[in-house]
């Protein structure tokens, strides 16, 4: 597939820039800033790989921690060269001539934009010092986005799946949000307007848009997320509605190699 995305938009940070985002960014961010502290603590001459860096968000932070940092993105950043130019779904063993030469690969919002997972996994694996760490994030609700790039929306049990065939151990699967997040991420992309001009559509719509507005503040502000639960118990063979799932996943020793 033709991988050139230069008219898609990179961010420098994590901030929600839309109504869309207001609810699925900041968990994100949070997940990864949390982990990445714990993992990332007292670590000597380390080196983590950003898959997807993109304008590089969380270089800094890391490399506060004394760790080498580098970028690899299918695109370059203007004013701020990306290391590695590649998809991480294709031979990439030209740009990486050896195996385990990272100990962190950092992967955030970017797997549902591969269309090859096991050829990303398998170069996770090959990338990865033995022991070494896989950080990862997509989304489970989100508007389709960087079209026609967009592939999937991967549950827990995929990434399980995919770990496992490649050579990790999964240490941990958070499912992140709830459907409070999600019903407001629904609500902030929708516009709601008369769909004729009739007195009828008229005052429907407005008093639709009365309703949107007003969830709408409650969700964002997080109110109703104190004072009100949500689960789906009219349907307990349903798993929940979430946002965001967040996953680690450690490279299993290669043969003959004791951790």
């Amino acid at each position: 597939m033709d991988n050139n995305r230069s008219t898609i938009a990179r961010r420098n940070t994590y901030q929600p820039q839309s109504a869309v985002e207001l609810f699925i960014v900041p968990l994100i961010a949070d997940a990864i800033h949390e982990h990445l502290q714990q993992i990332l603590h007292n670590t000597n001459s380390s080196s983590l790989l950003d898959v997807g860096c993109g304008r590089k968000p969380f270089r800094e932070f890391i490399r506060q921690h004394g760790v080498q940092y580098f970028g690899m993105d299918v695109i370059d950043v203007p004013n701020d060269p990306v290391d590695y130019i590649g998809a991480i779904d294709t031979d990439i063993s030209a740009l990486f001539p050896k195996d385990g030469m990272f100990d962190f690969i950092l992967c955030t919002e970017v797997l549902e934009h591969v269309a090859d997972w096991d050829k990303a996994f398998f170069n996770f694996s090959r990338l990865l010092k033995d022991n070494g760490i896989l950080i990862m994030s997509m989304p489970q609700f989100y508007p389709p986005h960087e079209e026609p790039y967009d592939f999937w929306r991967p549950t827990s049990n995929a990434i399980k799946f995919y770990c496992e065939r490649h050579h990790f151990t999964v240490s941990k699967i958070e499912r992140l949000g709830n459907g409070w997040d999600v019903l407001g991420t629904l609500l902030g992309g929708l516009k709601i307007k008369p769909k004729s001009k009739g007195i009828s559509s008229y005052l429907l719509s407005s008093l639709v848009r009365l309703t949107h507005f007003v969830a709408a503040k409650l969700l964002s502000k997080r109110i109703i997320h104190k004072y009100v639960e949500c689960s789906q118990t009219y349907a307990p063979v349903l798993g929940d509605f979430y946002m965001n799932t967040f996953a680690l996943a450690k490279r299993k020793c290669r043969p003959g190699v004791t951790s």
